[in-house]
């Protein structure tokens, strides 16, 4: 009688365990696909977008770069790598001996970030540098549908605005 009712009780168990390893194996399959298609929106709407705005920045005299981060895995920290792409702006500036030269990482930047648990798309900016205050965080959370390359747009020159502004402008 025991081992029976010890037997019922262990298949309950099972059957939890069971149902919860495919939930969770459904869920990081959907995380998967939702990292492929921000990849593939990263790829064919933002990054488009954010050459041209980087092409009129050039022609104007600054420095313009753009970085893609592809989902990995960094050992060091043990954490996932999510995918996102950074445009990082040098102004011009003029000539003065005084101004040392920008490190790399105090470039101010504007980007877009993958938030897989939430299924959102995250824009980021940066617009601390040297020589002038600043600030960095959220500049809005999207879906995959909202990205458009208007939105890119938009939210680039509301960025380029934003860092002006610390410029005096």
């Amino acid at each position: 009688m025991a081992n029976a009712s010890l037997d019922e009780l262990l298949d309950k168990y099972d059957d939890k365990t069971s149902q919860r390893a495919e939930e969770i194996k459904a869920q990081v399959s959907e995380e998967d696909q939702f990292i492929q298609d921000f990849v593939q929106a990263r790829d064919e709407v933002i990054e488009p977008a954010l050459d041209k705005f980087k092409s009129q920045l050039e022609g104007r005299g600054h420095q313009a770069y753009i970085i893609k981060d592809d989902p990995g895995w960094d050992s060091v920290k043990s954490l996932p790598v999510e995918p996102s792409i950074t445009l990082k702006i040098e102004l011009k500036k003029a000539q003065d001996p005084r101004d040392p030269n920008y490190g790399f990482r105090d470039v101010p930047s504007f980007g877009f970030r993958v938030n897989r648990r939430t299924k959102k798309i995250w824009s980021h900016e940066s617009t601390i540098g040297q020589g002038h205050g600043g600030h960095a965080g959220s500049r809005g959370e999207y879906t995959l549908k909202e990205i458009t390359p208007q939105l890119v747009e938009s939210e680039a020159l509301g960025f380029l605005k934003n860092l002006l502004k610390e410029h005096g402008v």
